[in-house]
């Protein structure tokens, strides 16, 4: 009798294609954990929803979120936190949940004075996939985040966040 309630749900599952997009992998000199950062479409691909999953050296999974879009939208959203601070924020500008828009990446330029910094990204379909572009258009999927150095104090903040490109797949640490 349970299965009879079970087979329309597996249906609806089943019809419904939500897609994981890789978008980047995002590393830096600060240390060796790599963050992937997915986007989750749904069936008529809408942004659904923002993933990343920070990965350590030894392949354990050191932190793992999903934020709604909306809430995206709305709040924006921490990716990057060192030593308790907050050193990276993601907001967008401009942005449909269809078709994209402007990416805004504030980063903690120095954690002395206090001084942030922006990058500015791009997301469009092609081939109705999202894919992420640098301000002149050209593809990005790879994230370097390098450190500003103090002689003194050590690292005090991101110098800058490069972007590059890698054809073909990227490796994924998630299923």
């Amino acid at each position: 009798m349970k299965l009879i309630f079970l087979i329309p749900f597996f249906l609806i599952s089943l019809s419904s294609s939500a897609e994981v997009i890789k978008l980047a992998v995002i590393n830096s000199e600060f240390d060796e954990n790599v963050s992937d950062f997915f986007l989750i479409t749904d069936d008529q691909n809408k942004i659904h929803s923002m993933r990343y999953v920070t990965t350590m050296p030894n392949g354990g999974i050191f932190e793992d979120v999903s934020l709604p879009a909306e809430r995206v939208m709305q709040e924006g959203a921490t990716i990057v936190v060192r030593n308790n601070r907050e050193a990276v924020k993601l907001f967008v500008e401009d942005f449909s949940l269809i078709t994209g828009g402007t990416i805004k990446l504030n980063y903690l330029y120095s954690g002395v004075t206090r001084t942030w910094y922006t990058k500015r990204l791009k997301l469009g379909l092609i081939d109705n996939q999202f894919k992420l572009f640098d301000l002149e258009n050209n593809r990005t999927n790879k994230l370097f985040m390098r450190i500003n150095w103090n002689r003194l104090l050590g690292a005090v903040g991101i110098r800058d966040i490069q972007t590059s490109f890698t054809s073909g797949v990227l490796s994924a640490h998630v299923r």
